[in-house]
């Protein structure tokens, strides 16, 4: 089983500083048509987590950027669907500072909706946009807790995925994932995921394509599909039982 990650979707803006955060529509539906001929099924973060031995892949988009509904036309001409991973605090800021000081956009409520009702999934990357690790499990479940809210108001079901932010996370973490009711969480690295993977701890490989970086993310993704992809154990943390 297959995650990717992506953030932005479209052209970059010149003034953006890290325009490998983008990847183009033309680009996008390359990737997912070379995903659709090795004879991958799109299924959204928690299904994938259910199928994790099986050939299935779920498209991921990390932030809840506006621009995520670019993704939407492309990925429906597959017959795909996608999973994004709100930061809940950002919902509906139209001039936002992010991305090392480039002002974006995050998706509304309405937006959001809407990708629900296109059979996408709309999982948790937490309330605020912080690395998790080392702060106290109470601080971390109250970030997870305001997200989960918001979700389940937003959509009238609970999230049940969650991206942990900067893919960073420790035992309090998983701990407080499992007791808000997320069946799975995922983080960056790590390639293809089977039965032995941690379902709180599920592989992601980021992806981009813009410009020249388009011919190296194809490498990547076909390397990724041959096992060849290295990959990336997780901490060494013990899951809740």
């Amino acid at each position: 089983m297959l995650i990717t990650c992506y953030h932005h979707v479209g052209e970059p803006p010149a003034s953006a500083p890290h325009q490998r955060t983008w990847v183009s529509q033309q680009h996008l539906a390359a990737q997912v048509e070379l995903l659709a001929r090795r004879g991958y099924a799109f299924v959204t973060a928690s299904e994938a987590a259910k199928h994790r031995a099986r050939k299935v892949v779920c498209l991921s988009f990390d932030d809840g950027f506006a621009d995520v509904l670019e993704a939407l036309p492309v990925l429906e001409a597959f017959g795909a669907v996608g999973t994004a991973y709100v930061v809940t605090s950002e919902i509906g800021q139209r001039d936002r500072a992010w991305d090392g000081g480039h002002r974006t956009a995050f998706a509304t409520a309405a937006q959001l909706q809407h990708l629900a009702s296109r059979g996408w999934e709309i999982g948790s990357h937490a309330d605020q946009h912080v690395r998790l690790a080392g702060q106290p499990e109470k601080t971390q479940r109250a970030s997870l807790e305001a997200s989960r809210e918001r979700l389940e108001h937003l959509t009238g079901r609970p999230p049940r995925s969650l991206a942990y932010p900067y893919a960073s996370y420790d035992e309090g973490t998983l701990v407080a994932a499992k007791a808000l009711g997320f069946t799975s969480a995922v983080r960056l690295g790590g390639g293809l995921n089977d039965e032995r993977t941690d379902a709180l701890q599920l592989n992601r490989v980021g992806l981009c394509g813009h410009r020249w970086w388009e011919r190296l993310e194809r490498l990547k993704l076909a390397w990724t599909l041959r096992g060849w992809y290295p990959r990336r154990r997780p901490p060494s943390l013990t899951a809740p039982a």
